[in-house]
């Protein structure tokens, strides 16, 4: 169910409306049995996945104290059953590249949301054993918890302990709530609407066929591409984040003006912040304070480097999880160990900040572009295709996609996107602003936003509410 589609705005209307028709003690079910829903309109076989995930982690929860090996098989269930769904056809096609090596390859598909809602059971999981949360003994509850809807596909990766007594609590109605979370989540309908699914009309056909165009085209794309991942994922956010904030509830941020980073560390500061701080906790310091991480800091004898060296191994070990998180592909990989280089670098050579902060950010962006192309492509061929197409210049007589029109207004809702992020990074929030006007001009901005939606948002007969970017991953 697209979170654009009308079948969706219905959904949402249904689930407001009961939300605050029943009593409060009531509602936390209402919640759980429309996320039920919502997983199944997907297709009734994959509840068996989330069900077994639900079933392992509560349990784990319950008898986590009786020994460690509760925790170790709860997480080789869970973690065991993604990567054989989601790794195991990538896994066998290159064992079958080996000589006298021929094994079928299975055909799994994934189930939607699964990346996510198994980073949330992980996370419950380690915060029970590391008593940081007390165990739920309602296993409706904890499914309330996994399955949310606003948060399975997409994220953000929220911590138990921060959103279920969200969940459980009944809020009240409140107007100006309502309001404030009505306009984030129109705004997210344009940023998806307008910019999003019209730049993907550019983007697709040239990393499709990047020798059909030239140079300047094909750099085009790639910010175009850049433009188009954020606007998405934030829009996707923001529609989650508005419809939750009516009903009281708060999801975990997931961007802070990306795009202004002046390093590519604080760029990953920055977005998709519930990821990376989840690879932080569960990952990055397990790695740091492991056992072996030890013994190996007591070979190299001198503190500073061995520091050195157990941070330089967990962010590798990091940003290779990063990548095959992403996707079961080696242009992810590589754009993961990409990633972890350049972090890595910045951790062993502490670059002096010695440009102009404009400079800076310039320098990240365009090391950011350099990454997307990795990302993008279908694979590292087409990537390497990619970056030797933009040497080369001079007419190409293909169609871009989008008319002088479209590119007018992709142009100009881009620009209302960068305004709002200068706001942003100026520490003032865009949608306090918009409530701090004037009644009378707060309607029209509405209006603005509504028509434009309407009227500019990228619909049609070749249309298909196009799927979210993340949907996945």
């Amino acid at each position: 169910m697209i979170f654009t589609s009308l079948k969706f705005l219905t959904f949402a209307v249904l689930t407001l409306v009961g939300y605050f028709a029943l009593p409060k003690k009531l509602r936390w079910i209402w919640l759980t049995a429309l996320s039920v829903y919502f997983y199944l309109c997907v297709g009734l076989k994959y509840g068996v996945f989330l069900l077994v995930s639900l079933l392992s982690v509560w349990l784990c929860g319950l008898y986590v104290k009786k020994g460690r090996w509760v925790l170790v098989l709860t997480l080789l269930v869970n973690l065991g059953l993604l990567a054989v769904l989601k790794y195991a056809a990538f896994a066998v096609t290159n064992l079958n590249r080996l000589p006298f090596v021929a094994i079928p390859v299975p055909e799994f598909v994934a189930p939607l949301g699964m990346s996510f809602y198994t980073f949330l059971s992980v996370s419950y999981i380690m915060d029970v054993y590391r008593e940081l949360s007390e165990p739920q003994k309602n296993p409706l509850k904890l499914l309330l918890y996994l399955s949310f809807f606003p948060h399975i596909t997409q994220g953000p990766i929220d911590r138990y302990e921060t959103l279920a007594p969200q969940l459980f609590e009944g809020h009240s109605f409140d107007y100006a709530r309502c309001a404030v979370g009505l306009r984030r989540a129109l705004w997210g309908f344009f940023e998806k609407l307008v910019i999003a699914d019209r730049l993907g009309l550019l983007v697709d056909p040239i990393f499709a066929a990047p020798g059909n165009y030239n140079g300047m085209e094909v750099l085009i794309a790639i910010f175009a591409y850049a433009i188009q991942i954020y606007a998405d994922f934030a829009g996707y956010m923001d529609i989650a984040c508005g419809l939750c904030e009516v009903l009281g509830i708060r999801l975990t941020e997931n961007f802070d003006a990306p795009y202004f980073s002046a390093s590519v560390p604080e760029f990953w500061r920055r977005w998709h912040m519930s990821l990376g701080s989840f690879f932080r906790d569960y990952l990055f310091y397990p790695v740091l304070r492991s056992g072996w991480m030890r013994k190996l800091k007591k070979k190299v004898g001198d503190r500073k480097k061995a520091n050195k060296l157990a941070t330089v191994i967990a962010l590798a070990v990091v940003w290779t999880a990063t990548g095959i998180w992403h996707g079961s592909a080696w242009h992810y990989i590589a754009w993961g160990m990409y990633y972890g280089g350049l972090i890595i670098a910045s951790e062993l050579i502490q670059f002096k900040r010695h440009l102009p902060k404009p400079l800076q950010v310039l320098r990240t962006f365009l090391l950011v572009l350099f990454g997307y192309v990795i990302f993008r492509s279908d694979n590292l061929a087409r990537a390497w295709e990619i970056l030797v197409q933009l040497t080369r210049f001079g007419d190409s007589g293909a169609n871009l996609g989008l008319d002088t029109p479209d590119l007018i207004v992709a142009c100009v809702a881009t620009a209302i996107l960068l305004v709002h992020d200068i706001l942003r990074i100026r520490g003032k929030r865009p949608g306090e602003l918009v409530a701090a006007l004037p009644l009378p001009l707060r309607w029209v901005l509405v209006y603005v936003c509504v028509l434009s939606v309407v009227i500019f948002g990228v619909y049609g007969p070749e249309y298909n509410a196009a799927s979210f970017i993340y949907f996945a991953f």
